[in-house]
């Protein structure tokens, strides 16, 4: 019986934290002791393959090869036979995610070994299968894991790996050298980004992709490929074994496999239940005993080709096909298994852990892929089709991650099991939490709306000019919460959010009021002035546009006689009660002042009950508030100074602010002050809050990842991440995505780490009011400098 202990995909390795746990694919060696390990590599073309039934009842797919190159080992023949495990036979079926497969007719570098009976397989899974691949200028390299990069950890120091090309003719040299001399110095230079190879690929020949919203997701959105599920609805009952051979306390396996039990989600079909010890049923994913298992302690040695990993659970078997309640076809499961790792490597985790990764695998069971993948088995995250449910590390116990707080089904868990084996997911219709409010501007200033909804997401936004309920006029690009507008005429706008379930939500109607004419905000007043002296006549206004201001002698109204234009303007000489006025004028129209009185003072008086008053007590961020002090009593003239802070905290003075008005654009809620002098004393004013209206809080989100990048030995390279949302704060660190133990940099939304030597991990966390957003992990490796050229013979 042919062993299939190297399957690797669902494997769950250990990780520092123990509510952290990734389920990762492959521990990557790197290329030298992979050619070092290798009993035999070649290049050949790969012919039919097929199917083959297993005397233990499993199905292995065994590839044809035709030999054109040995680089190492001794092959006989021109044809051999590749054999690896799982596959597809008439009534029988074994699915080990992973196993490489060989398209007819496509070329391969292959390092290869010996199943125990003498069948030649691929060396470490995918790890050892390059197809080849040419660019468009007719360079050809070698490709891992063909469209698709190996997802794994990197052997060196189980950092998460990533993968690149190797341009075929100095990888196969790289391999000769090794070859002749395991301990040659030979130089690691083909590797070359995939980012930066054009492969000719046209796309009218591509799928086309629709992107229509969808209220509901079908079932194989939510399968792996071959769309595995229980034609019975789920009704399987498990064991578990071996007696004498259960994790030690404080672990408990018999406890921990009740787990089984997680998936079974009211009105849905599934049933799980657990008898108890199944003694004897060992076969596990190697060989189908007819028993659905949860295999403690590894009796068969299952997980010998994997150190570190946990768990691994798939479907040992099924039996046929058969059309589902949508009509669509799909393979029947006869016989599920989950393998967990000698006790001796479960030290490490908690039985909250244990319990989680059980439920993670016994997930697979039921067919289901990961949240954060697609349907293919081994692509790897982050690949989530947009058209398909997505949801990220920490929001579904399925996502490739297992980590806090997901150590349970979550919302991603529940709808794939809803729509698999139900009736779909529950869905809650949008609602609107808190309304967009209406705003007052002058015309050519934007006000920001803004809506708060709830119900199933993703929600989407639409915004509208004009009354509740009217869509014959939305607004262009206005697809989020918030939207900035600036009309120049008093104006309605209202929001409508629809979400994954019906109806939409509608809001209310908000009202922008604009004003044209100029704004008096605030009124010249009335003064006392020694004969002979001048005073300083001032107004507070706001217009959108350019004003002018236009003083008169006399009573309002009275144009007869002009003594000056501008918003503040010193008297002529007086030597009796005189009346003034102003005029505003812009192309709107215009406005006039209050008649203010200057009578002639019998003797100075210092000034006295002076009080502040403000445009506005509230402003959106970004407007402009005017402020104009009126000084009750006091002789003229007068000196002002303004303040921000309140009474008679005079630490923070406003540079030139010297005027009885004051105009200001606080970023931030700000009070503000005035003290007036003249030659008899001082007087201070009541102290103005400004409340400013932030922006509304949008959630970061990245549009743009730090890229990986190579640099030469010795020198720093520049990450930079594009985020969006409000007020964000960057945090970098050196490591893999959440390791916040080494920080770095600054907050800004590039860093320049310092020269390295070796390859190192880096990732960008943004944070503000209302979330957080953590960017993927980019790779700096390191290269040697340009090598010299060699001349081969």
């Amino acid at each position: 019986m042919r062993n299939f202990r190297k399957s690797l995909l669902w494997i769950v390795a250990l990780s520092s934290l123990a509510t952290t746990l990734q389920a990762f694919t492959y521990v990557v060696p790197n290329d030298r002791d992979l050619v070092r390990n290798a009993p035999a590599i070649v290049i050949g073309m790969a012919g039919v393959s097929h199917p083959e039934l297993t005397a233990a009842g499993g199905v292995v797919t065994v590839a044809d090869f035709q030999i054109e190159t040995v680089l190492k080992g001794t092959v006989a023949g021109d044809w051999i036979r590749i054999v690896e495990p799982g596959g597809f036979m008439s009534e029988h079926a074994t699915l080990i995610p992973g196993s490489p497969r060989y398209e007819q007719g496509s070329r391969y570098l292959v390092f290869l070994d010996r199943w125990p009976d003498g069948d030649w397989r691929t060396a470490g899974f995918q790890l050892g299968q390059f197809a080849t691949t040419t660019d468009l200028r007719g360079v050809e390299y070698f490709s891992r894991g063909g469209d698709e990069s190996i997802f794994g950890l990197d052997a060196r120091d189980l950092t998460p790996y990533v993968d690149k090309l190797r341009k075929a003719d100095e990888f196969v040299t790289f391999i000769r050298t090794l070859v002749r001399d395991p301990n040659a110095p030979a130089v690691e230079s083909y590797f070359v980004n995939r980012s930066d190879v054009l492969i000719g690929k046209f796309p009218e020949f591509q799928p086309k992709t629709k992107l229509l919203p969808v209220s509901n997701f079908s079932r194989p959105s939510y399968l792996l490929s071959g769309n595995f599920r229980w034609s019975n609805g789920g009704n399987a009952t498990f064991g578990y074994c071996c007696p004498g051979g259960y994790p030690a306390s404080p672990l408990n396996g018999p406890g921990a496999a009740a787990a089984v039990g997680s998936w079974n989600v009211a009105g849905t079909s599934v049933h799980y239940t657990l008898a108890g010890e199944t003694p004897g049923k060992t076969g596990g994913l190697a060989s189908p005993d007819g028993s659905n298992t949860i295999l403690f302690n590894d009796p068969n040695n299952f997980l010998s080709c994997c150190p570190g990993a946990v768990a691994v659970g798939g479907i040992t078997q099924s039996s046929g096909s058969y059309i589902g309640p949508d009509g669509l076809t799909y393979n029947n499961q006869a016989e599920v298994d989950v393998v967990v790792e000698k006790n001796t490597s479960l030290g490490a985790i908690s039985q909250t852990v244990l319990v989680a990764i059980i439920t993670h695998e016994v997930g697979h069971t039921l067919g289901f892929r990961h949240s954060d993948g697609t349907a293919s088995p081994t692509s790897p995250p982050p690949a989530c089709d947009p058209s398909t449910d997505c949801a990220n590390p920490g929001a579904a116990i399925m996502a490739h991650i297992i980590q806090s707080p997901a150590l349970s089904l979550q919302t991603w868990d529940r709808n794939a099991v809803q729509t698999v084996y139900g009736s779909g997911p529950v869905c809650t219709p949008p609602s609107i939490t808190a309304q967009p409010q209406n705003r007052s501007i002058v015309s050519g200033q934007s006000a920001l709306l803004s809506v708060t909804a709830a119900g199933s997401g993703p929600l989407t936004y639409q915004w509208y000019v004009g009354a509740s309920g009217n869509t014959g006029s939305s607004i262009a690009g206005a697809t989020s919460a918030s939207v900035s507008v600036s009309p120049t005429s008093t104006t309605q706008y209202w929001v409508r959010v629809t979400g994954q379930c019906a109806p939409p939500a509608d809001s209310a109607a908000a009202t922008v009021t604009v004003a044209c004419t100029p704004a008096i905000t605030g009124q010249p007043t009335d003064q006392s002035v020694a004969s002979g002296g001048t005073v300083t006549l001032s107004v507070a206004f706001t217009s959108a546009t350019a004003v002018t201001v236009t003083w008169y002698r006399g009573i309002q109204g009275d144009t007869s006689q002009s003594i000056g234009t501008g918003p503040s303007i010193n008297s002529p000489a007086i030597t009796t009660t005189t009346n003034f006025w102003a005029r505003l004028t812009n192309t709107c129209g215009s406005v006039d002042t209050r008649t203010v009185t200057v009578s002639i003072a019998s003797s100075c008086t210092a000034p006295f009950n002076i009080n502040v008053n403000a445009s506005a007590t509230s402003i959106d961020a970004g407007q402009q508030v005017t402020l104009q002090a009126f000084v009750g009593i006091g002789t003229s003239p007068f000196q002002f100074q303004w303040f921000r802070g309140t009474t008679p905290d005079e630490s923070n003075p406003i540079g030139g602010a010297t005027f009885a008005s004051l105009i200001d654009s606080p970023s931030s809620t700000t009070s503000y002050w005035v003290k007036v002098a003249n030659p008899c004393g001082v007087g201070r004013s009541n102290t103005v809050t400004v409340t400013v209206i932030a922006p509304a809080c949008v959630v970061p989100a990245i549009t743009t990842q730090p890229a990986s990048t190579t640099i030469v030995i010795g020198t720093t390279a520049t990450l930079s991440v594009v985020a969006s949302g409000t007020n964000l704060h960057y945090a970098w660190f050196q490591g893999t995505t959440n390791d916040t133990t080494k920080p770095v940099g600054s907050d800004a939304a590039s860093f320049t780490t310092p020269a390295l030597s070796i390859q190192t991990q880096y990732w960008v966390k943004m944070t503000n009011d209302c979330g957080t957003a953590s960017s993927l992990t980019a790779t700096v490796s390191v290269r040697t400098g340009r090598p010299r050229a060699v001349r081969h013979r």
